[in-house]
């Protein structure tokens, strides 16, 4: 089995410290805690670990467990996905989104 977390640390580590090293105010939004197995309490406190380890205050950290966009073979609804990442960035007046591509991390596993 494979940790979702880490793989999303794997792909985004290098580029949440790059910009920690270079002085940016990062904010972080996780639309699931990655509950698919019942591992979601577990989920939720490697990533507060694995955001303390890269630098990112946990308080510019949100993570929703929205059940509609829980890890697993579901399809998401991109619609609501992007007016909820839209809304949170416009409230956090954001100037860069960093995302997995179309095909998510499904795509990358072996």
């Amino acid at each position: 089995m494979y940790d979702y977390l880490c793989i999303a640390y794997r792909f985004f580590a290098p580029t949440i410290l790059y910009m920690v090293d270079k002085g940016l105010a990062l904010n972080l939004l996780y639309v699931t805690t990655g509950n698919s197995e019942g591992h979601g309490e577990i989920r939720r406190r490697e990533l507060t670990r694995a955001v303390d380890r890269l630098g990112v205050s946990f308080n510019d950290t949100i993570v929703m467990n929205m059940p509609e966009f829980e890890d697993g073979t579901q399809e998401w609804d991109t619609e609501q996905l992007a007016l909820i990442v839209q809304a949170y960035a416009t409230e956090r007046n954001c100037n860069c989104i960093v995302t997995f591509d179309e095909w998510g991390v499904s795509f990358c596993l072996p």
